[in-house]
């Protein structure tokens, strides 16, 4: 009642004090509503800012505050009492207001306006779960309701609210909350499968889960990992799968590599043959003679740094790790594209919790993705550059559309290439084969009759995987 009242006037209000029975149910019988300009203000300074002084080697240093007082001691209010009855009674009532009231069209900035009812909170929840930002929540109330005076709430109490949503998500504390959410997982599907360990403090320090379909994945393709760790395992000397081979990711190397490059970060030429030691050189002896000549050019045979990376050469020179199948990725970039894509941001706030749901949200889009790219290689075919030869036509069949792509601009490349005979012994014929023009960009490949195997020095299908 007093509510609607304050809606006529132009105020807002707020409970006052409260008189409760002495007992153990502790029941009231008398509740104060008064205007939420009632009391005075706690600044001490009666203006609109408040001034310190600190000492600072001597100096007197005033600092302002600024603040806004809302209190001017209003003494309206209304006061209620419990009958004997059960009935509550208006015993007393001030109208007074000793302050300006507010106008109807900023009516709904008052504090007692200002509510997010149940069905709101429910449509807050669902946006917040598939990672909208607040900002974009509240835009879309406001679109909904036909402008934020008919939200019920403000910008600030909607971000409050989000909080505590992802307070309340993590109350029993972040890996609890995550572990019990994939023990109800695991309840709901007999394929899920998650271990967690703790250390001797009982802290959570490891953790893995995994889903059926993802178990399938890893059974089919489990040639090629990209790991992130770029966040904090070089100062716990972690590292993992250590019998497997290990490439350092390119981009990172690069981005390093110019922090070292001193007065040489502007030479494009030295760029450039530093570059070529990084992906260009296509053996091991190529890249020797290539790094050697770089070194002894630009003076840089005592650089320590140097030196430490050509030690690890072989973890990040494309030249020493053509003999085997990388899907031809050369940087964790293809990971890192896909944290942009999805828009998640880590920081040291992050919670396991939301890192979890991100997670299965992009999961979810990975696989419906990969379900439109079957469906349209399954009722379609690629439109070619090329006459449709035996070739092509029987690529286009076993390859996806975007793999056929790929091979295609190879097909088209080696129509410029001119192939010659340079060996033969027995079954086994050898080629030099280079663009047309070029015969200083030859490489050989040698061909067996007998096992159908082709191999070429720049070891790129091996690589790539391709045939």
């Amino acid at each position: 009642m007093y509510h609607k009242h304050s809606q006529k006037l132009g105020f807002s209000i707020r409970l006052g004090t409260c008189r409760r029975v002495a007992g153990p149910d502790s029941a009231e019988f008398e509740r104060y509503f008064v205007c939420s300009n009632q009391g005075k203000s706690s600044s001490s300074s009666g203006g609109n800012s408040s001034l310190a002084s600190t000492s600072i080697d001597d100096e007197i240093v005033l600092q302002s505050k600024n603040c806004t007082i809302s209190r001017t001691n209003c003494a309206a209010n209304v006061r209620t009492k419990l009958q004997k009855t059960g009935e509550w009674l208006v015993v007393h009532h001030v109208m007074e207001h000793n302050h300006v009231l507010t106008p109807p069209q900023w009516q709904h900035h008052h504090r007692s306006e200002r509510r997010i009812t149940q069905e709101e909170g429910d449509m807050i929840q669902v946006m917040t779960q598939a990672k909208v930002p607040p900002s974009i929540q509240y835009r879309f109330l406001s679109a909904s309701c036909g402008g934020e005076e008919f939200v019920g709430h403000t910008k600030k109490d909607h971000y409050n609210y989000v909080n505590r949503l992802k307070m309340r998500a993590v109350e029993g504390g972040d890996g609890s909350t995550l572990i019990n959410v994939l023990s109800k997982r695991q309840a709901e599907d007999p394929g899920f499968f998650y271990r967690v360990m703790f250390d001797e403090e009982s802290r959570l320090c490891r953790l893995f889960w995994r889903d059926s379909m993802m178990k399938e994945d890893y059974l089919l393709y489990r040639d090629v990992f990209i790991f992130d760790t770029t966040h904090r395992t070089n100062r716990y000397n972690l590292q993992i799968y250590p019998t497997s081979r290990h490439r350092l990711c390119q981009w990172h190397i690069q981005q390093n590599a110019i922090s070292h490059f001193g007065s040489l970060k502007s030479d494009r030429s030295f760029r450039s043959i530093f570059n070529k030691c990084l992906n260009k050189c296509y053996n091991e002896m190529e890249f020797e003679t290539t790094w050697n000549q770089m070194i002894k050019q630009y003076g840089l045979e005592n650089d320590s740094w140097f030196q430490r990376l050509y030690g690890l050469r072989a973890k990040w020179s494309t030249a020493f790790n053509k003999d085997f199948f990388s899907a031809g990725i050369l940087s964790s970039q293809r990971s890192g594209s896909t944290n942009h894509a999805i828009g998640f941001r880590a920081s040291k706030t992050t919670s396991l919790t939301d890192f979890y749901g991100i997670f299965e949200d992009t999961l979810t889009r990975w696989r419906s993705e990969e379900e439109r790219n079957e469906f349209n290689c399954l009722r379609s075919t690629p439109k070619q550059l090329y006459p449709m030869v035996g070739l092509l036509e029987h690529a286009a069949q076993v390859y996806t559309h975007n793999l056929f792509r790929i091979f295609e601009k190879e097909f088209g490349m080696a129509i410029a290439t001119k192939a010659t005979p340079c060996s033969i012994d027995g079954t086994t014929f050898v080629y030099s084969v280079h663009p047309e023009g070029a015969p200083d960009g030859s490489h050989y490949v040698t061909f067996d009759s007998a096992a159908l195997l082709i191999q070429c020095s720049c070891y790129h299908f091996q690589e790539t995987g391709w045939l």
